[in-house]
């Protein structure tokens, strides 16, 4: 039977929605050639189409099985499904540091007095930054009553990005100030963007936000060989990861997942961008005792004095104005 426009489209239709046809038949019964083509339309969801001389029910026949693959590998993973293609997952841990009440002097912020600290942390499908570059992974990390927690959005499937940030914001506080290692160049741009691109309010932009990349720099640029987070990690947290997923490998452990449920993957990718979140947590404190004694931590005092130096005046003039 070949397939008819009509039947094309309601096809294109369910394969955007993820939803599972009623009692799957073995795969071989479908052939290969309509496996194929569910593999290559679930990872490209609605935008691609099926051929037309493609037999339509077996090509419903491979997505069925396809669809309750996924749905297994889905419940695989930690946590739990919020919206269809986005799941929540949340982990608590002791902190007792304390965390600052008041802006550092060493941080680049018109607002002295915060609201809640929020470390925010992304993962993309690349880094260019640019419109089609899409956050599949949006973390936020919280310190309360001496734990940390820590909330991972995750997309199990390409359509759900809007259901995600309506998800992130009805859990964000009122007023948060951000914290983010090299967020103001690349996170806050990027959720702002996508965010317009899904018709949503920007939530990011013109928040206060303490990037600690800069000051990072500031203290220790002339002393390590690069002010990686994982460097700092190394070198000032003393924090080693173990089996852990290489930063540049995350965007294909989501691909993998999205072409063939590779749910092992997508795990390490989700405990990698975990501790990137409580990393940036305990940086915050150590920087703050870094700008307080260089010295004692092996950091560039004349770095930290030109940056403080240099702070100061552009409160002095932005008090001016």
């Amino acid at each position: 039977m070949t397939a008819r426009p009509a039947d094309l489209a309601a096809l294109r239709a369910r394969i955007a929605r993820v939803m599972a046809p009623p009692a799957p038949t073995p795969q071989a019964d479908a052939g290969p050639e309509a496996a194929a083509q569910a593999d290559r339309l679930a990872a490209a969801g609605s935008m691609a189409a099926p051929s037309d001389d493609l037999d339509v029910s077996a090509l419903r026949q491979a997505l069925a099985v396809r669809a309750r693959r996924a749905q297994v590998a889905l419940a695989s993973l930690p946590g739990e499904d919020v919206a269809d293609g986005v799941r929540r997952i949340e982990t608590r841990e002791s902190f007792c540091e304390r965390m600052p009440e008041r802006r550092p002097d060493w941080v680049r912020d018109d607002a002295e007095a915060p609201g809640e600290l929020v470390f925010v942390d992304t993962e993309t499908s690349g880094l260019s930054g640019g419109t089609g570059t899409l956050v599949f992974l949006l973390g936020v990390g919280r310190v309360v009553d001496g734990a940390l927690t820590i909330v991972q959005y995750l997309l199990t499937r390409l359509a759900a990005e809007a259901a995600m940030f309506d998800r992130v914001a009805a859990e964000l506080p009122d007023a948060p100030t951000w914290v983010s290692f090299n967020g103001r160049a690349f996170d806050v741009p990027l959720l702002a963007a996508r965010q317009r691109m899904c018709r949503r309010q920007d939530l990011y932009t013109g928040r206060p936000h303490w990037d600690l990349l800069h000051p990072l720099r500031a203290a220790f640029a002339t002393r390590w060989d690069d002010c990686r987070l994982a460097t700092s990690e190394a070198r000032l947290l003393r924090i080693q990861r173990d089996d852990d997923l290489p930063s540049a490998l995350v965007p294909e452990a989501w691909r993998r997942w999205l072409q063939a449920r590779d749910a092992g993957g997508l795990a390490k990718a989700l405990a990698h961008h975990r501790q990137d979140i409580a990393s940036l947590a305990r940086l915050l404190v150590a920087l703050d005792r870094v700008y307080a004694d260089p010295e004692a931590h092996g950091a560039d005092a004349e770095g930290i004095r030109r940056r403080l130096a240099r702070l100061a005046r552009e409160r002095r003039r932005s008090a001016a104005r």
